[in-house]
């Protein structure tokens, strides 16, 4: 028994015959009547009574159109669910972003939304190391790792290019200097992100590198309110130039000596195979980027 064969069974009751029915699913009476033969002998059973040219459906003929009309109802279910996946008008995406790209990937989500409103996007925060590990795991479908990434890993495509800056309150005394040197802060309290953030311990060892062990003011996983703390004289901080925006009572210094790059990639398992949401959004990435 086929679900082809169930489709012209179907046809050929709705139609109330077999030359109406051929003429609707664009065959002949024949073929029909022998599709519908070779549909009772798989079964078993009479499906049909034929008396001239009215058709009448016997005891099992009713249980099987009853049961092919539910059959061919979710077969047509299925195919429906697996266009709107594949036509990206439904489905979810698990996407990873750090701490300080949230505000820096609005666009791209929001322009994600606006070409595929029936995607659930769900956005899952945290650092570059605990979003590699969300990756292999299957927590996310995506995430956005801070470069360098391990090409044996994962796959990528650029998606943020920044560089870090100084961030001093304008009452401080560094914030009338045209730039920095990472040296130059060796006597500077400095807020991070909490240790095990890929960006902290990339600074510390810049700094080791520079000569010194920096010293810490404190450590925060949010970077508004390390912001904040920089605004109110606790430290200054070194983040990204794109998130220090429209602060008045901060003071954004280019660092030198060395100019140390912010690179973020939208990234996922090396080889791994993709849904249709994420294959979309790495091509908006790509298109955009």
């Amino acid at each position: 028994m086929e679900l082809r064969q169930l489709e012209i069974f179907v046809e050929v009751v709705r139609q109330k015959g077999f030359s109406a029915a051929a003429a609707r699913l664009h065959s002949t009476q024949p073929t029909i009547s022998r599709i519908i033969s070779q549909l009772e002998e798989d079964l078993g059973q009479r499906l049909l009574t034929r008396d001239n040219h009215d058709i009448a459906l016997t005891a099992a003929g009713k249980i099987v159109h009853r049961r092919a009309t539910a059959l061919l109802a979710d077969a047509a279910a299925v195919r429906s669910e697996l266009d709107d996946l594949a036509h990206m008008r439904r489905g979810e995406l698990n996407l990873g972003i750090p701490p300080l790209g949230d505000i820096l990937l609005l666009p791209l989500v929001k322009s994600f939304k606006q070409r595929h409103p029936g995607i659930e996007l769900r956005l899952i925060d945290g650092g570059s190391f605990a979003l590699e590990d969300a990756l292999n795991t299957g927590r996310v479908d995506l995430g956005t790792l801070l470069r360098p990434i391990n090409p044996d890993q994962f796959d990528s495509v650029p998606i943020i290019r920044d560089r870090l800056v100084v961030v001093v309150s304008k009452q401080s005394p560094l914030a009338r200097r045209r730039f920095l040197r990472l040296a130059d802060l060796k006597s500077e309290a400095l807020i991070l992100f909490p240790p095990g953030f890929a960006l902290t311990n990339r600074i510390i060892a810049a700094c080791q590198t520079a000569g010194f062990h920096p010293q810490i003011a404190g450590y925060n996983g949010q970077w508004n309110f390390i912001l904040a703390m920089v605004e109110n004289g606790m430290g200054l901080a070194l983040l990204p130039q794109s998130v220090v925006t429209s602060r008045p009572k901060l003071q954004a210094i280019p660092l030198r000596d060395p100019v140390m790059p912010w690179e973020l990639d939208l990234a996922w398992p090396r080889g791994a195979s993709l849904s249709f949401a994420a294959q979309e959004l790495i091509a908006l990435v790509s298109k955009i980027k």
